[in-house]
């Protein structure tokens, strides 16, 4: 199988995880990379460069204009919303890298969403066929929402999961959702009735 990997946030982990990220991915498909990060030094953006190849990357910074992000009510939960908010955007981004390559005339069975401080305990073992309309999430780490740090479905699933900032502030003022990002996650793929497939993958995150 084609599989796209979309890498976003952090990249200072790189060179601790990378040969555990391609052991766990294994041989038997064939990876693209893209990436999109906000700021990482020169020296981590080398980094991941050199290791991963990536087809298209950018690093620039991020400005969010969106004055309604800065008040909105996070209910109780701990956020820092500007590291959050780049969370969102660094996903909207890469997938727009991604779209634009696609768009050229590649197909992709499956897409990735993922961030390189994991570090995974075993083979990913992904399914010969995916189905439609369906996002393939491990379980765990849900937060009172559903956990955020890898998905993997088809391309037009994903292209809903990763632009989740563009819908923030529906979910949050029409729907009430938590300023939480699994709680955003969550409450984005519910507002697109996407079906959830949870699995057992065993990992955690580099500190």
């Amino acid at each position: 199988m084609h599989i796209a990997v979309l890498v976003f946030g952090r990249l200072d982990k790189t060179n601790i995880t990378y040969s555990n990220i391609k052991e766990s991915f294994g041989q038997k498909h064939v990876f693209d990379f893209f990436m999109s990060s906000d700021n990482s030094s020169e020296k981590h953006l080398n980094e991941f460069i050199n290791l991963y190849h990536p087809i298209d990357f950018t690093n620039e910074q991020i400005i969010d204009n969106n004055e309604l992000e800065k008040n909105y009510p996070t209910q109780g939960h701990y956020v820092i919303v500007p590291k959050m908010v780049r969370h969102f955007i660094n996903k909207m981004r890469v997938y727009k890298l991604f779209e634009n390559y696609v768009e050229k005339g590649n197909n992709y069975d499956i897409v990735i969403s993922l961030r390189v401080d994991l570090f995974f305990n075993e083979k990913i073992m992904f399914p010969s066929n995916i189905s439609e309309n369906t996002i393939y999430i491990p379980s765990g780490y849900d937060y009172a929402g559903i956990n955020d740090q890898f998905a993997y479905g088809d391309v037009i699933t994903m292209k809903k999961y990763m632009n989740l900032h563009k819908n923030i502030d529906d979910l949050v003022l029409i729907k009430n959702t938590p300023y939480h990002p699994e709680s955003l996650t969550k409450a984005n793929l519910e507002f697109y009735n996407i079906n959830i497939n949870r699995f057992d993958l065993s990992y955690y995150i580099v500190r």
